[in-house]
């Protein structure tokens, strides 16, 4: 390897030179090192930059590979385009630089300040910006895949084709963020913040969102395949036919969620509260919604074939034309519910209580109703054959002997 020590650079002088200049400078010194060294270390030796002022610089393109820039004054740099990628731009004054299409993948970005820096696309890969408050930002199509923005603030920043792919973005704050076709992929979100987010179409298959805050936020057409919803809140949430296929979101608050034809097919929802919910037309089939509390909620055509809603509460909820078939509804509450023309088929409705419910042209064919409270239930035109009924309360309140 060149010694540099022995043989002093004057790379303010250098620079001064212009980027091809120091460009040229580096590409002899790589093909140098490459010479001398074997195997897989290839890397460059790191050069120390720290107090030179390059305030207002051009340079456009410039190779600051694992360069030592600490302190460095950039601001108001035209550093568009370049290779920033393993520098150290530790509490780096970048205020008003165009970083746009820079790379600064696995820099040291720790204090550094980037007030009304331009971002955009820019390459933020597996860096650490933690708490930074991105506020305002324009950050179009920049890629922070891998890396750690917890507790990071992006409060009315623009997002749009912004990839944040297995980043650690837990206590985040995205409330009027524009987030259009950002990816979340396989991101962690834990307790982060998108109340009142426009997120149609958005990307969060496999993400980590437990206790994430989505209420009001707009989630039409979302991919949530997988998704880690436990505890979050969806409160008011629109979900028109979003892809929650297999995601889990036990305990999820969910009261006035409008979820239409939304696809919760293999779905965890133990303890979910989907209170005043409309769910119509939604695919909950071999979902997981024991204990559920569905008071009120709009089940219309749904549906519901072999999915556990034991112990589930479904007090005066709207289940017309529903599709139950073998769904486990035993000890579950459906008292004053609207079950008119649905299919159980085959449903377990062991001790499930159904007092005052409208069973009005109900398939209860092969159901299992032994112990149920059918008091005061309306069976007009249901169709019981071979159901059991044994221990059930019939609607005149007698019981079922045999």
């Amino acid at each position: 390897m060149p010694d540099l020590s022995s043989n002093p650079v004057d790379y303010a002088a250098l620079l001064a030179q212009g980027v091809s200049a120091w460009n040229e400078w580096r590409s002899h010194l790589y093909n140098a090192c490459f010479s001398e060294k074997k195997g897989s270390d290839r890397s460059l030796p790191h050069l120390n930059l720290r107090g030179i002022n390059l305030q207002g610089a051009k340079l456009a393109r410039i190779n600051f590979r694992d360069c030592n820039l600490r302190g460095v004054n950039l601001s108001g740099a035209d550093l568009s385009e370049a290779k920033l990628y393993c520098a150290n731009l530790n509490k780096a004054n970048l205020s008003g630089a165009n970083l746009q299409g820079a790379n600064l993948s696995r820099a040291n970005l720790a204090g550094v300040n980037l007030t009304g820096a331009n971002l955009v696309g820019a390459n933020l890969s597996r860096t650490n910006l933690s708490g930074y408050n991105f506020g305002g930002y324009d950050l179009q199509r920049v890629n922070f895949a891998q890396s750690n923005l917890t507790n990071a603030q992006f409060h009315g920043a623009n997002l749009t084709q912004a990839n944040l792919q297995r980043s650690d973005l837990q206590h985040a704050i995205f409330t009027k963020t524009i987030l259009y076709q950002t990816r979340f992929r396989y991101a962690n979100l834990e307790r982060a913040n998108f109340k009142g987010c426009n997120l149609t179409r958005m990307d969060f298959r496999s993400a980590s969102l437990s206790k994430a805050n989505f209420r009001q936020a707009n989630l039409t057409d979302a991919r949530l395949t997988q998704a880690d919803l436990r505890e979050s809140v969806l409160v008011g949430a629109v979900l028109h036919r979003a892809n929650l296929t297999s995601a889990k979101l036990n305990e999820a608050i969910c009261v006035n969620l409008d979820g239409q034809s939304a696809n919760f097919q293999g779905a965890s929802l133990t303890k979910a509260q989907f209170t005043n919910a409309n769910l119509s037309q939604t695919n909950f089939q071999g979902s997981n919604l024991q204990e559920a509390m569905l008071d009120h909620a709009n089940l219309t055509g749904a549906n519901l074939k072999n999915t556990k809603f034991a112990r589930a509460k479904l007090t005066e909820a709207t289940l017309v034309n529903a599709v139950l078939v073998q769904t486990n509804l035993s000890f579950a509450r459906l008292n004053g519910a609207n079950l008119v023309g649905a299919n159980l088929f085959k449903a377990n409705l062991q001790n499930a209580d159904l007092h005052t419910a409208s069973l009005v042209g109900v398939d209860l064919t092969q159901c299992d109703l032994r112990g149920a409270n059918l008091t005061g239930a309306n069976l007009l035109g249901a169709d019981m054959s071979s159901a059991w009924l044994v221990g059930a309360i019939l609607p005149d309140g007698t019981s079922q002997r045999w």
